[in-house]
């Protein structure tokens, strides 16, 4: 998949409420017009979900080739 034109980055966001705290770990990505954010632990657990997501939200075509890699079309 090609991410030629998303700009992607990491980030944390420390949430603390009353008892606790917790930190959600994102992958941001844009295109300029829309933004869209995805944890970072569901990424690492399975990757493919992210990039298919990734694939729909910003009309990215591509093919899956055997052991999983994704090439653009």
């Amino acid at each position: 998949m090609s991410t030629a034109g998303l700009d992607i980055r990491y980030e944390e966001e420390h949430v603390g409420y009353p008892g606790g705290s917790y930190v959600n770990r994102n992958i941001v990505v844009s295109n300029g017009s829309k933004t869209e954010r995805f944890s970072a632990d569901l990424t690492e657990r399975n990757p493919m979900v992210t990039a298919a997501e990734l694939q729909r939200y910003f009309n990215v075509s591509a093919s899956l080739l055997p052991g999983g890699v994704i090439r653009q079309v």
